[in-house]
């Protein structure tokens, strides 16, 4: 996830416009004019839905077009790597990460002991 500001995760944030059919799956368009598949709102999306940038592939968020994800994150469906793709609702990355001094410039301090 590439918004270290951003610090809850929801699948909402990245999924396009969809109307969906009997059986819950997403209705996805396509642009006759590009070829390229569209939401409801005529912005981009992948073969999952998920917002795009246009040119990279990279999955982008609704409210600022923000990268979030690089296009070579995503597995070969188009789909969120893990966790992302299993914990889509307010998944929070720093609920599963432990805590780490930091050196003077910021950046956190990884002791790499074997254990023995």
């Amino acid at each position: 996830m590439r918004d270290p500001n951003k610090r809850r995760f929801n699948i909402n944030d990245v999924l396009g416009e969809f109307d969906r059919d009997e059986r819950g799956n997403l209705i996805i368009l396509q642009d006759q004019k590009t070829g390229n598949l569209i939401d409801k709102n005529g912005k981009v999306v992948n073969q999952k839905g998920y917002l795009i940038d246009e040119k990279t592939g990279d999955v982008v968020e609704k409210e600022k077009g923000r990268k979030i994800f690089d296009f070579s994150e995503l597995d070969e469906h188009g789909e969120l790597p893990p966790p992302y793709n299993l914990e889509r609702y307010n998944f929070n990355v720093h609920d599963v990460r432990g805590n780490f001094d930091k050196d003077a410039e910021g950046n956190e301090k990884i002791d790499a002991k074997k254990n023995r």
